[in-house]
């Protein structure tokens, strides 16, 4: 654990003693919010045996389902890869085709 005092010596620039400033703040922040994070596990799991399924039936982050494992590789979410003017690939025989313009239309900012 860190402490609450720090001192840094011979730096070139105020902004390199800000830097380091910083993040051993930030570091100390992100502990004490890891431990908040595992307390909260922990009163989660001692109470999950009233829980219908009992400690089994939790999940972590509560409310999070678990992933989705595909039963065969017909199973898998196909991805369309494109750029702003073709789309890569459109099936197992071909490699390149032209935007139409819906598609266009979907990926225009």
């Amino acid at each position: 654990m860190y402490i609450n005092y720090i001192s840094v010596s011979l730096t070139n620039s105020l902004k390199i003693g800000r830097k380091v400033n910083n993040a051993f703040w930030f570091q100390r922040r992100l502990d004490l919010l890891q431990e908040k994070i595992n307390s909260l596990r922990y009163e989660i799991l001692n109470t999950s045996y009233a829980a219908p399924g009992g400690r089994d039936s939790i999940v972590w982050p509560v409310g999070a389902t678990p992933e989705n494992q595909p039963s065969t590789r017909f199973d898998v979410l196909r991805w369309d890869y494109f750029t702003l003017s073709h789309i890569y690939p459109e099936s197992d025989f071909s490699n390149l085709k032209q935007l139409t313009r819906a598609d266009t239309q979907d990926i225009e900012v």
